[in-house]
Formats: structure tokens, C-alpha cells, sequence
């Protein structure tokens, strides 16, 4: 896969010019990678899961290949795929989801988001969901 990034750095860079750059640069799939947070009455322990989001139809199938390739490498519940108006899914031209990997406002969350060993296994996840997808054996 050719894989374009957003940023390669902590900065910030707005919603709908991640999905624009994915646009522009006439990306196949457009994936957006984040760690969830509960507000500040949720309990992270309790709401812990991981989930992946998609806005539209175009979006579903990439998120369901994605998400039944990568929850079961979690260890925390599966959320399973939500429809969610999240800019960066709304792209009717580009197939896109967005994935919640775990929750870092949940200790156990933070402390498993940073093992190497997770990272390297949802990043195999992710490739075979998107082999799923697109229908590569």
C-alpha cells in the first residue's frame, strides 16, 4: 500500500482537511486512526471498547473488514461498527472510517495503547481488513 499520513507530527490539523488531503491526493480509502476518551462524568473502565465508525454506505464495508480483523486482537469488548456523522467519514467520494482503538482516559486503556506489540498487531489488522475490503487474498 502507498500510505499518505495527515501529519507526522503532535500538531494539529483540522477535520475536514484530513478528509480534503485524502481527496486531493485521490486516496482508495480514507482511515482515521484515534484512542477514545469518556467525558467527565463516564466511567473509561466501564465504557471501554473498541469500535470502528463509518458516516455513510461507502464507508460500512471498509469499516466492517476492518473492525472484525482488529477487535479481536483488542482484548476489550467489541463495539462493533457505528454510523456516526464524524467529519472525517463524511466523504461520499472516498470510502472512510475511522477506528477507536481503545480508551486512554481508562488506565488499562493508556497502559495498552502504548505496548509495541498491540501497536504492531492492529497495524496487521488493519492491512488484512483492508485486504478484506479490497478483496485481496
Amino acid at each position: 500500500y502507498r500510505t499518505l499520513m495527515t501529519r507526522n507530527k503532535d500538531v494539529f490539523v483540522g477535520l475536514y482537511d484530513r478528509a480534503r488531503y485524502a481527496y486531493k491526493h485521490k486516496a482508495s480509502a480514507f482511515i482515521s486512526i484515534h484512542h477514545n476518551a469518556t467525558g467527565i462524568s463516564g466511567n473509561p473502565d466501564v465504557a471501554r471498547n473498541i469500535a470502528t465508525y463509518c458516516s455513510n454506505e461507502r464507508g460500512e464495508p471498509l469499516a466492517s473488514c476492518i473492525q472484525r480483523r482488529v477487535a479481536p486482537l483488542s482484548g476489550i469488548p467489541d463495539g462493533g461498527v457505528r454510523r456516526r456523522s464524524f467529519a472525517v467519514c463524511r466523504n461520499p467520494a472516498i470510502p472512510s472510517c475511522l477506528i477507536e482503538f481503545d480508551f486512554i482516559t481508562s488506565p488499562s486503556g493508556e497502559l495498552a495503547i502504548l505496548d509495541k506489540k498491540r501497536q504492531e498487531a492492529f497495524a496487521e489488522g488493519v492491512m488484512k481488513g483492508i485486504d478484506d475490503w479490497a478483496g485481496i487474498k
